[in-house]
């Protein structure tokens, strides 16, 4: 008979996370905190309401030309991957 297989083996608790009225700036400073590449975003009431990673905030450089202050004070609502695949 197989071994047992238990989602608690495999989760992840404690997710490192933004508010969606977060500034990129606000994230980035997270990103480095938690050593992460991406971050889930919360709404006010806590649910999940998307993901963003460190591939969004990049092509948000590229398409404002490098301009960071209006980068970082973009709000993540704005740049974050509102349909991420959930398994």
């Amino acid at each position: 008979m197989p071994e047992r297989l238990y989602v608690r083996d495999y989760m992840v608790v404690g997710v490192a996370q933004v508010r969606m009225t977060d500034t990129v700036r606000d994230a980035v400073r997270e990103m480095a905190r938690a050593g992460v590449h991406g971050l889930a975003v919360v709404g006010l009431d806590g649910e999940l309401v998307g993901v963003l990673e460190e591939e969004h905030i990049m092509d948000l450089v590229v398409e404002r030309r490098g301009d960071w202050a209006d980068i970082l004070e973009t709000p993540v609502e704005k740049v974050m991957n509102p349909e991420p695949a959930i398994v």
